[in-house]
Formats: C-alpha cells, structure tokens, sequence
C-alpha cells in the first residue's frame, strides 16, 4: 500500500509572513517524526515531497530507503517522477510554486495520504477535500471536520454551548472601524489577546498588556492573516499545555474513513506543556509528558470537546490552559501537532500504527505505556541547518 505524508512547509510551502524559519522548524520536524513511524511498519510504501534545502537530511535518514519524493526547488523544472530518496541526484526538481501538483501526482499514485498543514486561510482544509474527491483513504479528520476546527470562534462556541470553560472572545472584521481601539480599551481590560481567526503556529498572535499598543496588535493581525475576520480575547492566565488525542471515526464502508460523519470514539493519549515566549506568544517546544494536578480533568474535557466535531480522526490536538479555576479550551488542532516529535519518544507503541488502525480498522487501540520525559525545542534546530 502506498501512502502519501505530506507536511506542507518541508514541501516548499510558505506563508510569506512572519515566523517562517520557525515553521519550517517545526514542520520538518513533525514530517520526520512521522516519516520514521510509517517506514517501520511493514508493507508500505511511504511517499513525500520536499523542499531542495531538506533533501540531504531524509537522503541520510535511517528510513531513507523506504521514503521516495518528489523534491521541490525554483531554480529548475521538469516532469513529475518518483524517485527514490537514496539516490544523491534523486528527486525531481519543480518550480516552488508547483508544489500543489507535486502534491496532486504524488496522491494520484498512493491509496492514501496523511496531510499536515496549517489552517491559515482554509489550506488544511482544501487539501483534506483533494483528498477525499480522489477517493483516497484519508488518514485524518475530514475536510469539514477540518474547517470547522480551523475557525477558532466557532470552536469555541461549541465549546462553551457543552459547557467547557472557554475565554471571553469577540469577533472582529477588516477593514477596521472607526473607533475600534476605544471600543476594545473598554470591553477588554488589558492584557488582551489578538490573533488570527484561522492562524497556526501562533502567527500574528499579540498579547496587549499597555492600552496604547492596540493599534500595533490589530495591525500585526491584518499583516498576517487574510481572513477578513480576527479574535480578541481575554488573556487566560496559567500553564499553556496540549493533549494529543486519537480519534477513531466512526465505521463505514469505502475509502476516505476521516469523512464519515458522527462523533467518533477519543482516546486522550498525554498532557503536553507547551514552551511559550514573550507577547507574541512565540512557541519554543514542548514537554510530553506533564504532570499537574488539573491533567485528568484536562484529558477529559479534551476528549469531550473532540467529541463536538464530527469527522475528526486520526491524530488531533486540543491546546487549553490551566488556569486557577480550571482547564480552559483555546483550540483544536485536526491533524498531527509538534507534540507528536516529543510524544514518539516516550510511548512504548507506534503512533503511526495506532493512526492506521485508528482510520482503517476504526479500531481503539489500549492506552499505550509511557516511560519517562522528552523534550522537544524548536531553537535546537537538530533537523535543519
């Protein structure tokens, strides 16, 4: 069986906005982690498309011989075709702004795909439908499953209507009225939050903590995102921790199992801390896994508000903090998160085994045994030079 596990900024993808050394960091990071899970398990056949200046780190990778790219560069072109990674001229070379059909052939020729993205502007989204309109067996949550996760006001509406703890937030829309910065001064007490509706990777997120910097921070949020919409909240003080979730769709027949509609069945795998920095929250690494007192009411409430949205499958992370009066929801995550990097280190299963039984066989499998600690930091950079 051949699988497609396509991560979007390792495949050449950009935003063209702030943060982008770090997600690319962070997304080979997740593309390598997964990468070695899946070549372990016997029978596949792992494909991939990546960025020129990554080709050498997965030539030299243990699992290098069962991983074939397609590898993608802007300073040459040519047609489409499999290579294998070992071979040190490998790879075809394309024109970086094609890597959407690196990524539309590579599918074409697999029986399914795992698809990491971010949300920001609909992309995850419209990547998980291409998935399913080629009839592919989808190895994650479903393309609407996708966008209603990727909106985080309304996730966090459906949060709040279940009755988790959610922070106090406002939707706002460009371009910006008259008078906003005084209407915000007086509805939200600093230190507030701005982000992006749809933004991943803490892209264009500001923490105001001094009433004359809202100008800046509604600035920041315009520069980065082009959703017409953005969110100001309170700021929700506490430990900013993730649980890293398997969920297993519910059964039916064919292919594309992460587009089935219904709740599906959520296995809380770990709390995770989460490195956090400055007022653009600026994400550092992560912890997995975290002891504190609030983690099993934290695991619950994560299962529970993954239970709101059907047709996530797969791997799922749920960011919340841990605040003085308890576990508060931030947002859900509907695809592989970077705690998976450090999470892989201290499970005594394979993940990717549990992905494909989770989406194949819509099987839960036991909770797995974990050993120890493993930290993971963006800024060590030990993947990419």
């Amino acid at each position: 069986m051949r699988v497609l596990i396509f991560e979007y900024f390792s495949a050449g993808g950009t935003t063209g906005r702030d943060k982008e050394e770090s997600l690319l960091h962070e997304g080979f990071s997740m593309l390598n982690a997964v990468l070695s899970d899946f070549a372990c398990i016997p029978g596949l056949e792992i494909l991939t498309v990546l960025d020129s200046r990554l080709q050498p780190l997965v030539t030299s990778a243990p699992y290098a011989g069962q991983v074939h790219a397609l590898v993608t560069d802007k300073d040459s072109g040519g047609p489409v075709e499999l290579q294998p990674c070992p071979q040190e001229d490998g790879g075809t070379h394309l024109d970086e702004e094609k890597w959407r059909g690196a990524f539309a052939e590579a599918l074409e020729q697999c029986a399914g795909a795992l698809v990491i993205a971010p949300e920001t502007g609909g992309l995850l989204a419209r990547l998980t439908a291409q998935v399913e309109r080629r009839g592919k067996i989808l190895l994650g949550s479903s393309a609407e499953a996708v966008a209603t996760a990727g909106d985080k006001a309304q996730t966090l509406q459906l949060c709040r209507e279940a009755g988790l703890l959610t922070p106090h937030s406002e939707v706002f829309s460009s371009p910006l009225p008259s008078g906003l910065t005084s209407r915000l001064i007086n509805r939200f007490p600093v230190p507030a939050v701005v982000k992006p509706l749809d933004g991943a990777g803490s892209q264009g997120i500001t923490v105001v903590r001094d009433p004359h910097r809202w100008e800046s921070a509604l600035k920041r949020v315009a520069a980065t995102s082009n959703h017409p919409s953005f969110l100001v909240q309170e700021y929700v003080a506490g430990d900013p921790v993730s649980v890293s979730c398997l969920v297993v769709p519910p059964y039916a027949e064919g292919p594309g199992a992460g587009s089935q509609p219904g709740a599906g069945t959520v296995l809380p795998l770990t709390l995770n801390r989460q490195i956090i920095s400055g007022d653009n929250l600026d994400f550092i690494g992560v912890v997995a896994p975290y002891s504190h007192r609030q983690a099993q009411v934290a695991l619950d409430i994560a299962r529970r508000a993954c239970e709101l949205i059907p047709g996530l499958a797969g791997y799922v992370g749920v960011d919340l903090v841990l605040s003085s009066i308890g576990p508060v929801v931030m947002e859900i995550n509907p695809r592989v998160t970077v705690a998976y990097v450090a999470l892989r280190e201290v499970v005594n299963v394979n993940l990717a085994r549990y992905i494909l039984d989770a989406c194949l066989k819509h099987r839960l499998p036991p909770l797995p045994q974990i050993a120890g600690q493993f930290t993971y930091r963006v800024s060590a950079g030990k993947n990419i030079t």
